[in-house]
């Protein structure tokens, strides 16, 4: 009968070792540990870290991403302002500030943002300067 309590006992512990998500490093994992391939998971960096946009145009944000890593998520805190698209262009819709953030779809603590201004083209006569010749 022992035989028996000690295979359960150990098919047990062999169960509860295989659902342990702490050896999945890929599902929330911190900056910098390692992944089970044994690749670093790099600190998120999005360039370029501020943007100023007219309204109507787009500009494209990049990231430090490598290809293992490319599940990158984008979101704006100002969609109506600049809004982004899931590779990461970001267009100028109305006048303002928006904050576009970025992350790994499997790591939402590892982020980066963006600062973007979005403001007008300059309509009307230009008084106080001269124009050279």
């Amino acid at each position: 009968m022992r035989t028996f309590s000690l295979l359960g006992a150990l098919a047990s512990a062999l169960a509860l070792a295989a659902c342990d998500f702490r050896r999945f490093p890929l599902e929330g994992t911190i900056a910098g540990e390692t992944n089970v391939i044994g690749s670093a998971v790099p600190t998120l960096i999005v360039s370029p870290t501020d943007l100023q946009l007219l309204i109507g145009t787009t500009a494209q944000l990049t990231t430090n991403s490598p290809a293992l890593f490319s599940q990158v998520q984008w979101r704006s805190t100002q969609p109506g302002i600049a809004a982004v698209n899931t590779t990461g262009v970001v267009s100028g819709l109305s006048f303002g500030t928006a904050l576009i953030v970025a992350r790994y779809s499997f790591d939402t603590l590892n982020l980066a943002t963006v600062t973007v201004t979005v403001t007008g083209p300059i309509t009307g006569p230009i008084t106080g300067g001269t124009l050279p010749p």
